[in-house]
């Protein structure tokens, strides 16, 4: 009976068998196609954790908020919730993911251990120890790259960080070719990530599957009547695909969520659901397409807002959001949500923090305004209009930070 190895249970080839270099050859390619069929755990990106220090009196290395752990093909799932574990030299932090019906049937929380080798325990399905620090003398490496050193004071702190956003997502970008008054079929310059699409007319936040339906990655057809006449914009943000953050912020974020399909305004409704608990100051509403400022709309708990006047029977009501799911509130840094910009010239407006540049969203009445063209980004923390708003307008703007 041939000898099986005892994490895949292959037969391992006998040197008997002719010829045996073929032998072996055929053995690695098994090898090779059961592990990288099933295994869920390449390429994996961690990320979260909130502050992680080490104490290196202690040997006590601290996580406040979940550490989430990602694949970002497979895009699944795990979170190391807020703790601490003393890590010894030569010792280093791991969970074990277990790979199989269990990623794909339900979320694993994962339960951090230590020690100092990594054994092969045969198992039923397939599993991973995986590495999220080490420790090699007055050092701690993350498994994000980033490296505690050993202070003074003998106490580190580091943070996690996701500064590329801005190489991932395009803003404002137009739909080709320009509307002529019959067409209404259109293409984006780039392929979505999952639904990660936001199109505007006008200004006006569309609702897909109503307005517009994407056909394909790059198409999208209006519904009719009317089709967009000569001159009308037709613009659309879009979350591109990528190796890098795929299953990641994809899977976090809630854009174009209809929640008046589940809601339908009759007049007198004021309160709405959605469908995930979001993140604090993450929540964009949207009424027939006009996007609303804080106080037009409220937060009542993690599924629900409130609108101050209730929508009219047949108007739309949609939602963007970040899903309150494993740590998704570390992106929170990095974004702003819902700024009114304080005015400090004629048709120039201030924002309180310094965006990165490329990444302003600005809304003007509701009305959705383009970078270039009704606006530049003048200064780190300036934008200027090139027509003043009125004095009674109203200036909104999203952006993310550097």
């Amino acid at each position: 009976m041939a000898k099986l190895t005892s994490f895949l249970n292959l037969p391992v080839p006998s040197p008997n068998e002719e010829p045996y270099q073929d032998s072996m050859d055929a053995f690695f390619a098994n090898m090779d196609i059961n592990l990288f069929s099933a295994v869920t755990d390449r390429n994996i990106l961690m990320t979260g954790g909130g502050t992680i220090t080490f104490n290196f009196s202690t040997e006590t290395l601290t996580w406040t908020q979940p550490i989430l752990i990602t694949n970002f093909v497979t895009g699944f799932f795990w979170a190391l919730q807020p703790g601490s574990a003393v890590i010894r030299d030569g010792e280093f932090l791991y969970v074990t993911l277990v790979r199989g019906l269990e990623d794909i049937r339900f979320q694993i929380d994962l339960l951090a251990s230590v020690k100092s080798k990594l054994t092969d325990v045969p198992q039923k399905e397939l599993h991973l120890d995986w590495v999220v620090a080490s420790r090699i003398g007055n050092k701690i490496y993350l498994a994000n790259g980033k490296t505690i050193p050993a202070e003074a004071d003998g106490f580190a702190v580091v943070k996690f960080s996701f500064p590329d956003f801005v190489n991932t997502e395009f803003l404002g970008e137009g739909l080709v070719p320009a509307p002529d008054g019959f067409r209404r079929e259109f293409f984006v310059r780039r392929n979505p990530e999952s639904n990660l699409l936001a199109v505007y007319w006008d200004g006006l936040r569309m609702v897909p599957g109503l307005d517009y339906t994407l056909v394909s990655p790059r198409r999208v057809v209006f519904a009719s009547p009317p089709a967009p006449v000569p001159g009308a914009t037709l613009n659309c943000d879009v979350h591109e695909q990528t190796v890098l953050f795929q299953g990641t912020y994809p899977e976090a974020s809630i854009w174009s969520e209809d929640v008046s399909s589940i809601l339908p305004p009759d007049g007198s409704v004021t309160e709405f659901p959605l469908q995930q608990a979001h993140a604090v100051g993450t929540l964009r509403v949207y009424l027939d397409g006009l996007r609303l400022k804080l106080g037009d709309f409220a937060v009542v708990d993690a599924t629900t807002f409130s609108l101050a006047v209730p929508p009219a029977a047949g108007m739309r009501v949609l939602v963007d959001y970040f899903m309150d799911r494993y740590g998704t509130s570390d992106f929170l840094p990095f974004f702003v949500f819902n700024e009114i910009p304080l005015q400090v010239a004629v048709g120039v407006y201030q924002t309180s923090a310094n965006f990165q540049a490329g990444t302003t969203q600005v809304y003007l009445n509701g009305q959705r305004r383009y970078r270039g063209w009704d606006y530049t980004e003048s200064a780190a923390n300036k934008i200027t209009f090139t027509t003043p708003p009125a004095p009674t307008a109203t200036v909104l703007v999203d952006y993310q930070k550097p």
